[in-house]
């Protein structure tokens, strides 16, 4: 599998230099800086675990937008991070994901007032604003592991420390943190469990238009030769049942959740620039309700 993945992502590579999209290039140029910058980031790291360790605390705020890929829910996400008065996971947290707290006090008072998050754009859930919201799969992978398809039981069962990373942001920024991350919705219940003031931002798109866009990125990436996106069944192969299982897998893990814990978005209504007024005033005020509680 290992193997495998690593044959997929030289695939992503070699279309993202091909890809002539500054976006893209953008993606590289933030896993260069991580690079260098990782012995730095191992500093700052073994620096918080001995002076400044984290203890779990019940009441981070936390917003997370999940949708299965290609249904928009990093425009979504990009939407409501200047919409809201949140903190947005960023490419700073991917460059410097190991020391959360030490990289967001020394960057307070940029992280706290910053003045642009650049155009509303994306390249498959990456973006180029250092500041934007992203998927942060650097920051993810620490627990959930390097499969960006899937997350196996097997790390779902051994993930710890969540809380505890998020805690370190939010008692210095003291804002709601707004988290995107599509393979999240494999961990829905999981992260409830772990935040007790959570609100789950849930994106449905038509299945029609997720299969065509899923088969535009497969023919992009791959030639067609393997399967781009998310996976309920790493074995199957058809985009349309596997788009299907993972509908059924959300409205699972959603149906378990309080009431108050989620908001359903459908993309088609969000694109609508009256309709998205109506549901950023509705999402606001969830966000606030979370933050007062």
């Amino acid at each position: 599998m290992v193997k495998f993945m690593n044959i997929k992502k030289i695939y992503i590579l070699f279309k993202i230099f091909k890809s002539k999209n500054s976006i893209a290039y953008s993606i590289l140029i933030y896993e260069l800086l991580r690079l260098i910058l990782l012995p730095l980031n191992i500093f700052f790291s073994l620096i918080e675990k001995i002076f400044l360790k984290q203890k779990k605390i019940d009441n981070v705020p936390i917003i997370f937008v999940v949708g299965l890929h290609r249904s928009g829910a990093t425009y979504i996400a990009q939407v409501l991070l200047r919409e809201l008065n949140v903190y947005g996971l960023n490419n700073i947290n991917n460059i410097f994901n190991k020391c959360p707290i030490i990289i967001t006090k020394i960057l307070k008072k940029m992280l706290i007032n910053i003045k642009s998050f650049g155009p509303i754009k994306n390249f498959y859930g990456q973006t180029k604003n250092i500041f934007d919201i992203n998927d942060n799969h650097q920051v993810w992978d620490q627990w959930f592991g390097p499969n960006h398809e899937h997350i196996e039981s097997y790390y779902l069962d051994r993930a710890v420390g969540i809380n505890e990373y998020f805690a370190g942001i939010y008692n210095i920024i003291k804002k709601p943190i707004l988290s995107k991350n599509g393979r999240n919705i494999f961990a829905i219940e999981k992260l409830d469990s772990i935040f007790k003031k959570s609100l789950f931002i849930i994106v449905d798109r038509d299945a029609e238009k997720i299969s065509l866009s899923t088969k535009k990125a497969n023919f992009f990436f791959f030639n067609n030769k393997y399967s781009w996106g998310l996976k309920q069944d790493p074995e199957l192969l058809d985009d349309e049942k596997q788009i299907l299982l993972i509908n059924n897998s959300i409205k699972q893990s959603v149906s378990k959740l309080k009431s108050g814990k989620f908001y359903k978005i459908k993309y088609e209504d969000f694109v609508d620039e009256n309709k998205q007024k109506i549901i950023i005033k509705e999402i606001k005020d969830r966000v606030y309700n979370l933050d007062v509680q």
